[in-house]
């Protein structure tokens, strides 16, 4: 019964992922913290180091240094 479904699933997936683009999402993850939006695994370090008070030497230079 699946491939009865799949050209209304995929205008369903289409239909939601221009949505979400216009929303200012995208395909990849994406993390919010106190207003700040990281894209992407490579933030994973920052996040965690924010969420654990930002304490200690952070994880990446620039902005993240207290």
């Amino acid at each position: 019964g699946f491939t009865n479904h799949v050209d209304e699933a995929m205008t369903m997936l289409d239909t939601q992922q221009a949505q979400l683009r216009e929303a200012g999402c995208f395909d990849v993850p994406g993390y919010l913290l106190a207003d700040e939006v990281y894209y992407g695994r490579q933030h994973l370090p920052v996040v965690k180091w924010l969420l654990q008070g930002a304490s200690g030497h952070s994880p990446a230079w620039g902005r993240y240094q207290e």
